[in-house]
């Protein structure tokens, strides 16, 4: 598509309006802008995008652009520019962009992310990055990227990870509609470091300052898998049920690697932990 490219030198052949002096001029640039917007229109979603990389002027036109054809799925999977690919993705913002191929990248600002699309309602992430949220500058931004959220989906997460746990807990707090959490724990291999991580966040949880003055306002529903009974899992849950004012069901998925005198343990273990809601029921599903 040549005349997206006004880089590209024209031929006098094709330019009878120009001059000797005018044969490089840019002649989709200065076109009126109502006549930009309605080419843009017209294009498939992935051609638009394309025109980013015109000029300056053109960065960001096609993100303006009232309605876009998204006939033909996005494909930018194979582009030799990972970071594109991510700028691309986070620019867009459309109903819908899958991009689960890119395997290349180095450098992925999570907080960018989430200021970019601030209007999220499902999030899901892995437990690993979670880590980044821990960092001092995050809870200021927080509440304003994750005022939208409703679901929330942890995959792979790790309660002997501090880092993690805090940045679970600092997304818990600076989402303020939140109606679903749904948690995967991932199990460390055991060691003597292992065993000290789980006794250190433990203590974290278990400390009077860890979620206080903290009010989940429309937690409803929380489903946790592969629950192994540890201690910070425990205080975890502990810390859901003291404050979480409008929870109904609890879903506690047992680990199938318990044994079943662990598992009454832990049975017993949460019946006695207060609650906030008087709806809170807990289940423990096979």
């Amino acid at each position: 598509m040549d005349f997206l490219n006004p880089m590209k030198k024209r031929k006098k052949k094709y330019v009878t309006c120009c001059t000797e002096e005018d044969d490089d001029v840019d002649v989709i640039s200065n076109l009126p802008e109502h006549l930009v917007y309605s080419i843009l229109e017209r294009l498939p979603i992935e051609d638009a995008v394309r025109t980013s990389v015109l000029s300056k002027k053109w960065r960001y036109i096609w993100t303006t652009i009232s309605s876009r054809d998204f006939r033909t799925p996005l494909q930018l999977l194979h582009s030799s520019n990972d970071d594109e690919v991510v700028h691309v993705s986070l620019s867009l913002k459309p109903p819908i962009i899958i991009n689960d191929n890119v395997q290349r990248v180095e450098r992925f600002n999570l907080l960018m992310m989430l200021i970019k699309m601030s209007n999220i309602v499902s999030f899901a992430i892995d437990g690993y990055f979670l880590k980044f949220l821990g960092l001092e500058k995050s809870p200021k931004w927080l509440p304003h990227m994750l005022k939208c959220v409703k679901q929330l989906e942890i995959e792979s997460f790790n309660f002997g990870d501090l880092d993690q746990v805090q940045g679970a807990l600092c997304m818990l707090r600076n989402s303020p509609n939140l109606e679903v959490l749904r948690l995967a724990y991932m199990m460390p291999q055991m060691g003597h470091d292992a065993a000290a991580d789980l006794e250190f966040t433990s203590n974290y949880l278990d400390s009077p300052d860890c979620w206080h003055q903290t009010i989940m306002l429309r937690l409803n529903t929380v489903d946790i898998k592969y629950f192994e009974g540890s201690k910070p899992e425990l205080l975890f849950v502990k810390l859901l049920l003291n404050h979480s004012i409008k929870l109904e069901d609890m879903i506690i998925r047992l680990s199938a690697t318990a044994d079943i005198e662990r598992n009454i343990n832990i049975v017993k273990d949460v019946l006695f932990f207060s609650r906030a809601s008087n709806k809170a029921k807990i289940f423990y599903p096979e």
